[in-house]
Parts: C-alpha cells; structure tokens; sequence
C-alpha cells in the first residue's frame, strides 16, 4: 500500500510539473539576464567616483611627508582616491563615522625610519563600516600595500644582517645601511603601477555572474517550493482517515510527500544544469564544467528544499499563510547567506552567521560544481 501511495503521489504532482516548468523557465530567464548584468551594474565606470580617504601625520616628519607626496602623485592612487589631511585623530573618526570618509589613516611620527631601525610602530586604519563595496576593495588595497612594505622590511634586515658579517669598517657600514633603506623604501613606494590594474570582485572568487546564476537557481528551486504546499495542504481529512486504515500514518505520508517532491525538483534541476551546460560550450561568456557530483549535489539541494517546504505545509495554518511564511524564511535565509548580497558586503553582524547559513553552505557547494 505504501508504494502505491507513493505512485499517487507522483501522480499528483505530474499535474503540478507543467506549470513548475513554466514558472522554472520564466524565473531562470530573468534570473539569467540579471547575472550577466550583475558585473556592469556592480562595476559601470559611469559610477567610478574618487574616493575620500583621511590621513592623520605629524607635519614635522620629513620622511613621512616624503611618502605621502610620493603616494598622492601617484597616478593608480591619484585617480582613484582624495587623501585629506587631518589635524588629529578625533576629527579624523568623526569624518569617518559621519560618511564623509571611507577610511583615516594614522600615520605615527618617523614611521619610516621605526621601519629601518626595527621599531616598526604600526600605522593605524579605521573603515567605514558602510559595507559597500568600496570599502571591500579599499582594504584589500591596504592589505596589498602593507603587504609590499613587509617585503621590503625583511629585504632591509636581510641586508643588514649580511653585511654585519662581512666585518666593514664602520663608515663602510653606515653608509651602506643608508644606501639599503633608502633605495628599497623608495622602490616601494615608487611603483606608480601597483594598483593600475584591480582585479577583485566583492563575491570572491567567482566572479558576478556565476556567483549570481549560483543564487539563482538555489532561489529558483526555493520558490518551486511555494507550489508544493498546495500539494501538501490538499489531504483532506477522509483521505488520510482511509490511509490509516491501511496502516499508514502521518511518517509514512511525510516521507511519500518528501519522494514525490524531490523527484519533480530533480528533474528540474538537471533541465536547468544541462541547459546551461549546453549554453556554456555554445558561448564564450560562460563556463559551466562537468562533474558527476553535480547528480549526488543536485539530489541533495532538492531534498533540503523538500523537507524545508514540508515542514512549512504541516504548519496548522492556511495555504495562504504557510506561503507567506514560506516566501519571508526563505528571503531571510537568502539574504543571511549571501544569495543577494554577497557576504563580503553584508554588515557585520549578519557577515558573522553567513558562514553557518545552510543556502550559504549549498551556494558554496554548487559553484564548486558548475565551475570547479
């Protein structure tokens, strides 16, 4: 009996598939353009305005000032940033804090020369804590740049420590210790084509559009779901008193429910993957790789969807009701898992769970399947 509740099952959501499949090509066309449009509407160079940056110095310190007017000439931080001069550190934060900058920068007093003779005083950065995509990118640059005077630290005392050994007279040493810091330093900092090039998208390593097509179709499938809860509410009471007579209570009619939904997900699915498989070897723009684990993936997002849409239609509310529900978890869930704000954007404080988010885990896992 318990397979030919099955069978009913699937029989009853046969009559669902058609407008699934409609609503599944209508939602993916959309979904599409908008993932080749993602990267011109995240990055239109109509948008490209310099960006604010405040910096906090000592107007005493000769060497400072030589590094800031050597990075204010040039040309990739010229272009792309207005570094303001502030008096103190107080009004430099409140110029953070208001949005007036995306970034204040404290420069300590000789920060060049702690470098050379190893006091190495730290140089402190505040964001903007904004969550934009500007102030992503801002830190990576920050990072890179501290990352090229690191570099060029450990060249100096890499010098230093060879030339102890070669036993110079002091002058010879002194001199040459002077030639070491001066020359390294100043290559650093005059390497006008550090940042002439950026590559960095705020979704990681995928870019806009396969992150967004990713979302997409974890969206997409999560939206089918909708339609199942009519599947689900439309038992009525005679039908499962009938079902029981025939041993078959509410677990087995879950897990009958559960079958029928998956396999009409699945099937969507692999229309969904081969379509885009075939539009990827059809075009340059795209490239969608193959792999067996995109089945066992496949079936595992169909069932996470399954039993997410199960739970919600044995709510004991209307249908109504249980699909607004339905419609307001599963934008929380997205939202929480960087499917429509990528996670290095989102604030703080949701940037802190994004990694526990189930959708999270399951976008992960899908990009690692269509693009390895």
């Amino acid at each position: 009996m318990f397979k030919r509740l099955i069978l009913t099952d699937l029989k009853r959501i046969k009559t669902l598939f058609v407008p699934m499949l409609i609503a599944s090509f209508f939602l993916a066309a959309i979904i599409s353009g908008l993932s080749v449009l993602s990267g011109k509407l995240l990055y239109s160079k109509d948008k490209q305005e310099p960006v604010d940056i405040g910096i906090v110095m000592s107007a005493d310190s000769s060497m400072s000032n030589m590094a800031y007017n050597m990075v204010s000439d040039m040309k990739s931080y010229s272009s792309y940033t207005n570094i303001i001069k502030y008096q103190d550190k107080a009004s430099g934060i409140k110029a953070v804090e208001s949005g007036e900058l995306k970034a204040l920068i404290l420069v300590p007093d000789n920060v060049l020369s702690s470098i050379m003779n190893g006091e190495n005083e730290p140089i402190e950065v505040y964001y903007n804590q904004d969550g934009t995509l500007t102030t992503y990118l801002l830190k990576d640059i920050f990072v890179s740049t501290s990352s090229m005077l690191g570099t060029s630290q450990a060249v100096i005392y890499a010098y230093q420590r060879m030339a102890r050994s070669m036993e110079w007279p002091d002058e010879i040493y002194s001199a040459m210790l002077q030639e070491i810091n001066e020359l390294t330093i100043n290559y650093v900092l005059n390497r006008t084509d550090i940042f002439a090039e950026i590559h960095a998208d705020a979704t990681g390593v995928y870019t806009p559009t396969e992150h967004y097509l990713a979302s997409g179709i974890l969206i997409l499938l999560s939206l089918l779901g909708i339609i199942y809860i009519s599947f689900i509410k439309n038992n009525n009471r005679a039908y499962i008193i009938k079902l029981k007579s025939h041993g078959i209570g509410g677990v087995k009619c879950s897990v009958s429910q559960m079958i029928a939904m998956t396999s009409g997900l699945y099937v969507i699915f692999i229309l969904l993957y081969g379509i885009l498989f075939i539009v990827s070897r059809l075009s340059d723009g795209l490239d969608i790789s193959f792999t067996p684990w995109i089945f066992l993936y496949g079936l595992l997002l169909c069932l996470t969807v399954s039993l997410f849409t199960l739970a919600i239609g044995k709510l004991p509310v209307s249908q109504a009701a249980a699909g607004l529900l339905y419609l307001c978890i599963l934008i929380a869930l997205a939202y929480i898992g960087g499917l429509l704000v990528p996670r290095n954007l989102l604030p703080e404080f949701a940037g802190d769970i994004s990694g526990y988010s189930p959708y999270h885990l399951l976008h992960k896992m899908l990009c690692r399947c269509l693009y390895g």
